[in-house]
């Protein structure tokens, strides 16, 4: 099973604390500012989870999920207060809403990596 963390936010500081509170799970964890840059691995690697910010300039989170090449865990990341609507959404696996736990983050990204 992949070890992987595909993290993605139009915001570098976002991507930098979501590296950084994710590698406590083991996992290798590979952030993206750029939407299709995330698309591109993704076709091309197996991960285990893909954290994804609903807001960003050239893509939705929705649009993300949409897009990926095979089913993986989603958690859809948003500050909007409606941010539990998203958990009815096809392929949508849970929701984060900002600012987040790391604590909590941690403890649900390990459960997708066979750990928790």
């Amino acid at each position: 099973m992949s070890q992987t963390i595909v993290c993605v936010d139009d915001e570098a500081g976002i991507c930098g604390v979501l590296r950084a509170v994710l590698r406590e799970t083991g996992a290798t964890v590979e952030t993206f500012t750029d939407p299709q840059a995330a698309l591109a691995f993704l076709q091309s690697h197996d991960v285990a989870l893909v954290v994804c910010d609903y807001r960003m300039p050239t893509m939705s989170g929705l649009d993300v999920l949409e897009r990926l090449p095979k089913p993986v865990p989603f958690l859809m990341m948003s500050g909007d207060l409606e941010i539990e609507l998203f958990s009815g959404v096809k392929g949508v696996t849970g929701v984060v809403a900002k600012p987040f736990s790391a604590g909590k983050l941690i403890e649900r990204a390990k459960g997708y990596l066979g750990e928790g």
